[in-house]
């Protein structure tokens, strides 16, 4: 170091950090010669020699020959900086270098936990299919009379205005009824607090994994506080184990998983799918949500610009063109007949079942259960909306789920697919 380096030089100070180090590896190439200049370029200083007790007793960090494994800082964290070691050999880490540990003194200010003082919503489980009949059983019948007496009172009332408000609420009971009788049959799915002292560990780390990690944690302390042969030997003997433990239970998981997986192939293709995809990592870097409104805006005005060019004279002049009475007697007969309930029946019948449900959370599953509970309020409800021409607001919202193509950048919302979660009128669209 320079003397016009005095704030680096009194870092140094300060922090009673020598300015030379003690170095165990005497040897010198073009590597180490192009290292030491990339350090004093960029204000870089290796800790090696410099700290703790590799100061007064410097190791070899690579086959006991050479040091190669380092510590880099810049002068401004010493005061930071507590304690530098280099560890004994263990071929658990590697085949050929030292672990090196760093001891630093940091303070920071907790976060606090956005989990306090909320109470946890429990979502109900929505379907189970040995449990059809229960459900069945338990559809409140007086509830279903209560809402088909209040679609018989819209319709018989010839003076009263329907307005939004009213059908908009005969789609809550319906999403009630159904939510109701799904936490009596099902319950509630159950939310566990994971214990953050085992989120880091792997599926197949198991018990004995941390038997064997404990053992050899606690035979490296040993060895680090007697340093003797005995506890040398120990300490080798016990970091093979724990490798092999590691081994032994890493392959015997993928061995069961392989085997689950031919299993369900053919027998479960659902819960094959859902174990192959729970390895994959999900990708929520997407683009914004303005960025997703900006970018569908453009595609409309584009669509709406393109319509605008059409010459109007292109178009076929149809004022002239006279509907015969056959014809609009079979428009009416076939198209502007009311909604029978054989129809609801069949649209029900063609549901498939194991599909996600929209925001009022009522499944495939639900409709086809109680058709023929249900089948007088559907037909009053969608002859009704036919007539009308009101359509429930909970029936004009929906989750628009974006799903990476695995192409370009996740940030652009061209490279997104949206995946549109339907509510219940979806299911009968």
């Amino acid at each position: 170091l320079d003397d016009e380096n005095t704030n680096i030089l009194n870092l140094f100070e300060a922090s009673n950090i020598p300015i030379s180090r003690n170095n165990a590896d005497k040897n010198v190439n073009t590597y180490g010669k192009t290292f030491i200049d990339f350090c004093k370029n960029n204000d870089l200083f290796i800790l090696n020699g410099r700290i703790g007790s590799d100061h007064i007793y410097p190791k070899l960090t690579c086959k006991d020959r050479s040091t190669v494994d380092y510590f880099l800082s810049s002068a401004t964290i010493f005061d930071k900086i507590t304690n530098f070691e280099v560890q004994e050999f263990s071929d658990l880490f590697s085949d050929a270098h030292c672990a090196i540990s760093l001891g630093l003194s940091v303070s920071f200010e907790p976060i606090p936990s956005l989990k306090e003082g909320h109470n946890q919503m429990r979502k109900p489980k929505l379907w189970k299919p040995d449990s059809t009949e229960i459900f069945i059983e338990n559809f409140d019948i007086v509830r279903v009379a209560e809402i088909e007496a209040k679609l018989d009172n819209l319709l018989a009332s010839e003076d009263k205005v329907i307005r939004k408000t009213d059908v908009d609420d005969i789609i809550t009971c319906i999403g009630t009824l159904f939510e109701t009788c799904s936490k009596e049959t099902f319950g509630y799915t159950e939310t566990r607090e994971r214990n953050d002292k085992y989120i880091k560990f792997k599926p197949w780390f198991n018990r004995a994994c941390i038997s064997a990690r404990n053992l050899y944690h606690k035979t490296r302390r040993t060895y680090n506080k007697y340093k003797n042969e005995f506890y040398k030997n120990m300490l080798r003997i016990v970091s093979k184990k724990y490798k092999n433990t590691l081994k032994f239970h890493n392959n015997r998981f993928k061995n069961d998983r392989i085997q689950k997986l031919r299993n369900l192939k053919n027998k479960n293709p659902r819960e094959y799918w859902r174990l192959i995809n729970s390895d994959r990592k999900q990708n929520d870097n997407f683009a914004s949500l303005n960025d997703f409104y900006e970018f569908y805006s453009a595609i409309g005005n584009n669509h709406n610009t393109e319509n605008d060019d059409v010459n109007a004279t292109d178009l076929p002049d149809l004022s002239d063109v006279h509907v015969n009475n056959d014809f609009q007697t079979l428009i009416d007969s076939e198209i502007n007949q009311c909604i029978t309930a054989d129809e609801i029946m069949a649209a029900a019948k063609s549901l498939h079942n194991n599909k996600s449900p929209g925001l009022d959370s009522i499944v495939n599953e639900h409709i086809k259960s109680t058709i023929n509970i249900m089948t007088p309020i559907y037909v009053k409800l969608f002859n009704l909306i036919f007539d009308t021409g009101i359509v429930p607001e909970s029936w004009t919202i929906g989750n628009i789920k974006p799903i990476f193509k695995n192409k370009g950048s996740p940030r652009e919302p061209s490279n997104s697919i949206e995946l549109f979660r339907k509510t219940f009128y979806g299911n009968y669209k």
